[in-house]
């Protein structure tokens, strides 16, 4: 039985699973597969010395979410988001696997080209926009004594 994935990460796969080829590609305006087929070739988006190379060929697996992408040559591999990485920035994931900034920016991209809301992935990220929005009451308190009224006095 495989373990089950709770929020941020289970809504990734989810929205991986839930995304096309053919939705990432039209978005950049590549060539669509066919239909009928459980592959699609196309240039590598990682590295242009790919396109002198005989084998320059990204094979992307229509059926297969998890390991969807190779490339022949640069031997660049990856998921949805590692080819929406590539279509976005024509290099590899830093270090070959997207992380961070970088996986972050492919999954808001990913957000996008499917119609989804884009989401804070990081809940670090929105701590002082939550600390923020506490702030003015306390700071209203403070200030309240200089003008002689005070808000708990005045009910």
């Amino acid at each position: 039985m495989t373990p089950q994935k709770f929020g941020y990460m289970n809504d990734v796969d989810r929205l991986i699973e839930q995304t096309s080829v053919s939705q990432v590609l039209a978005h950049y305006g590549k060539p669509l597969p066919e239909k009928d087929s459980g592959e699609h070739r196309m240039d590598c988006v990682f590295n242009e010395d790919c396109a002198d190379s005989q084998y320059g060929n990204l094979t992307v697996k229509l059926n297969d979410v998890i390991n969807r992408i190779y490339c022949h040559t640069c031997k660049v591999r990856g998921n949805l988001l590692t080819l929406l990485h590539g279509l976005e920035t024509h290099q590899p994931p830093t270090g070959g696997r997207l992380r961070g900034e970088e996986f972050k920016t492919a999954v808001a991209k990913l957000r996008e080209i499917a119609g989804q809301p884009s989401e804070n992935p990081s809940p670090v990220s929105s701590a002082p926009v939550i600390a923020e929005s506490f702030h003015p009451t306390p700071q209203a308190r403070l200030s309240s004594p200089s003008d002689g009224a005070s808000p708990a006095a005045s009910g």
